[in-house]
């Protein structure tokens, strides 16, 4: 056939909307049917390809079978179906009147089961990944599922369709444990969590998410999530847990606590790293947030950056968080009002304010001592203990505590504090410099010192008489 022709031809025979009403146009057209399903006319989509096939032996693509640029979405075997793109769709319909089919599910399937076999198919899933493209192929297998003149059921299941966060792929009718969407609510499940769950791309892309849960992807149990975190707490060393893996499982705990709540015993496995990227256990040891303010943990517990004030302190070895938990800080849960510090405090027992015992405030019946935080403060800021024991004792809660805590009250009154004689004096032997006992002790004494006013930071006022 001429080549200006082998793709044109077609336009040259009768149509049956333009027939004459005599029979002769009539069994033209049904000889010239007859005549098509025997011979070989019609090129196929390959263009190296040099066979010609009849026109039952090709079919045409439906657009659902193309990608956005017009391309078959699956390679075609090597016994051809795809049709030649070079045929325009108008002549496609003349041959439409002649015997050429659109293909269908049993033509599309063979060639999909192929393809998910091919190396291809793990490209396009990780490193080639296309939302558009694999829209596409989720709705024309979401087809084959529906279809009801054959049951692809099984076969689906049987295909690695499954793209996991692991870079493996998995069938639905695998074995291997059930395979889980990797959020749940919407709270991204860690990443280190050893569960099966699918790319997180592909569950975002919504045809592909209707396929997956088809196929039988559920979202994980919120019980079995927090279970595995706990486990690579308790088993830190084997589990090789590190800052980021740490920080995102505090930020899943804290947008999952409203519906699943890290329980007391639980408490007592959470690892913490602190600034020098240490694990800590914040229930047994303390771990702070640094805070904001003069009396921050910060400001009172590290060592002060001007050089004029460096040469008396030394470095205490306190731990702070690491900055990592406290940049890009999670906005609360819907339904619970508590913020990241606060959340940090209750449950993974971080301290916002420095500590004075080795035992924690709410512990009144065991031996204490002085924790080497507050024996640094007392070192280094004495003039401020004052200050900070009467804001504490204001509220209400810390006051029972105080007056509960015999042995810690023990240990406070026999504190020795800076007084304004240079000296240090056991905190129950000493006076508050409030400024009318000052000026009556002025009056009378020769040396006001001779009495052991605390040194206060800042200074008392008259208005600080009353309280």
């Amino acid at each position: 056939m001429h080549p200006s022709l082998q793709h044109k031809w077609m336009r040259y025979l009768p149509r049956k909307q333009s027939l004459p009403l005599d029979s002769y146009w009539r069994d033209l057209v049904t000889c010239l049917s007859g005549v098509f399903r025997e011979k070989r006319l019609l090129r196929p989509r390959q263009v190296a390809s040099k066979e010609l096939y009849r026109i039952s032996e090709l079919g045409r693509l439906k657009g659902e079978h193309l990608d956005k640029d017009g391309n078959p979405l699956f390679p075609d075997l090597p016994v051809e179906r795809y049709l030649s793109a070079a045929y325009d769709p108008k002549d496609l319909d003349i041959l439409g009147e002649y015997g050429l089919q659109h293909l269908r599910v049993d033509d599309i399937m063979p060639r999909m089961q192929d393809f998910v076999r091919q190396r291809g198919w793990m490209r396009k899933m990780y490193q080639d990944r296309g939302e558009d493209w694999h829209s596409r192929v989720a709705r024309l297998m979401m087809q084959a599922w529906e279809d009801r003149r054959h049951d692809w059921k099984a076969q689906l299941k049987r295909m690695p369709l499954l793209p996991l966060r692991s870079a493996t792929l998995q069938s639905a009718a695998s074995d291997d444990t059930k395979v889980y969407f990797p959020e749940i609510d919407s709270i991204p499940i860690p990443q280190d969590i050893s569960l099966p769950v699918i790319l997180l791309a592909a569950a975002a892309n919504l045809d592909c998410r209707k396929l997956y849960k088809t196929l039988g992807v559920t979202e994980a149990d919120p019980q079995r999530v927090r279970q595995l975190i706990m486990k690579k707490n308790y088993f830190l060393r084997e589990s090789g847990l590190n800052v980021v893996q740490s920080c995102s499982h505090f930020r899943y705990l804290h947008q999952m606590h409203p519906r699943d709540r890290v329980n007391g015993e639980e408490q007592n496995s959470i690892i913490i790293f602190d600034h020098k990227e240490r694990a800590k256990w914040p229930k047994i040891e303390f771990v702070y947030l640094p805070g904001e303010g003069e009396w921050s943990p910060a400001a009172l517990l590290q060592t002060p950056q001007s050089s004029d004030q460096t040469t008396d302190f030394e470095e205490l070895d306190v731990s702070f968080v690491h900055p990592a938990y406290l940049q890009d800080a999670p906005q609360p849960p819907p339904d619970y009002a508590e913020t990241w510090p606060n959340w940090l405090y209750q449950t993974a027992w971080v301290e916002q304010r420095f500590q004075i015992f080795t035992e924690r405030d709410h512990v009144t019946d065991k031996a204490k001592t002085f924790s080497k935080e507050w024996l640094y403060i007392t070192k280094h800021w004495p003039g401020k203990l004052i200050t900070h024991f009467h804001q504490n004792w204001q509220v209400p809660e810390n006051k029972k505590l105080w007056e509960a805590d015999e042995l810690g009250t023990k240990l406070t009154r026999e504190l020795e504090l800076l007084c304004t004689d240079g000296a240090r004096h056991a905190l129950q032997t000493t006076f508050l410099a409030v400024p009318p006992l000052l000026a009556r002790c002025a009056s009378l004494l020769a040396d006001v010192n001779a009495i052991p006013f605390l040194k206060l930071e800042p200074l008392l006022q008259d208005s600080d008489v009353h309280e």
